[in-house]
């Protein structure tokens, strides 16, 4: 990934420079995606949880689950502000001076076509898990299949052929309280051990 943002001069094209921070957060969300395709749940934990970017990957994290990669791209290449916060994820909209509603650069797109397609198809998981817990205090984070949730928040997860709406009630340490909608009761999900 810096070999990427390297080739395609980012830094010197970019009008204003991102925090180094933010650059090294990018890469780690590269790293942990492509985790996730290999279904290294141990890996992406260990990524979450490195103080590395001083929680700049977990901001991205966030911004990619609500406005999907190709927004995290576009505000790498060419971002208006020179970090992202969690108060104020929409920022990764505001490019070069004005504001984007919308952005068709996928994953593939890092790549310049589908050669990520090609060479690994991802798994649909069928069932709930709760991959990682991280963050502290009443700033948690837990991802449940690729999908990060603070308390309270609400998201669809594909599972298989369809879409759940899914709560996220509780985050513990080692565990969450999920609402699974139409379902009666709450659920509760509990780290795999190592």
């Amino acid at each position: 990934t810096h070999a990427y943002i390297g080739q395609n001069h980012i830094r010197e094209k970019r009008e204003t420079r991102m925090i180094q921070d933010m650059e090294e957060g990018f890469c780690e969300l590269v790293a942990h995606k492509y985790m996730e395709i290999k279904g290294e749940t141990e890996q992406m934990r260990y990524i979450e949880n490195n103080t590395y970017t001083k929680g700049k990957i977990m901001v991205l994290l966030a911004a990619e689950q609500k406005y999907g990669f190709g927004a995290v791209l576009d505000w790498i290449r060419s971002g208006e502000d020179v970090t992202l916060n969690m108060d104020h994820l929409e920022r990764i909209r505001a490019l070069n001076g004005k504001q984007v509603t919308s952005s068709s650069t996928g994953f593939d797109g890092l790549y310049g076509g589908s050669a990520t397609a090609a060479m690994v198809k991802p798994k649909i998981p069928t069932s709930l898990s709760l991959k990682s817990i991280s963050g502290s205090g009443t700033h948690r984070f837990a991802m449940i299949n690729s999908t990060t949730f603070e308390a309270q928040e609400k998201a669809h997860i594909r599972l298989g052929e369809t879409n759940v709406l899914v709560q996220c009630i509780e985050i513990h340490d080692d565990s969450v309280v999920i609402h699974i909608d139409g379902a009666g009761a709450n659920t509760k999900l509990e780290l795999a051990s190592h």
